[in-house]
């Protein structure tokens, strides 16, 4: 039975080999293994871009000082009155 183990390590590697060349020799399956990454990589975090903007955008609202949001506001509410 050990014979079967060992046989099959051989084989898989002999593959793992095979493959490899064939996705170094050719661009074509080279690009088509990227292009299967990325949409693999999309589907398991699909609002991963669009997450990293939110956080961007938040960072951003949280550098504008406190004093020129309520100035805003006031200059809102006070239109409103009008």
């Amino acid at each position: 039975m050990e014979w079967l183990l060992v046989l099959s390590g051989v084989v898989g590697a002999i593959a793992f080999s095979i493959l490899l060349a064939l996705i170094l020799r050719h661009q074509e399956l080279h690009l088509q293994v990227e292009l299967l990454k990325r949409a693999i990589r999309r589907a398991r975090a699909p609002w991963a871009e669009e997450n990293a903007m939110w956080k961007k955008l938040n960072g951003a609202v949280k550098q504008i000082p406190q004093d020129l949001v309520e100035k805003a506001a006031t200059e809102k509410q006070s239109e409103k009155d009008r």
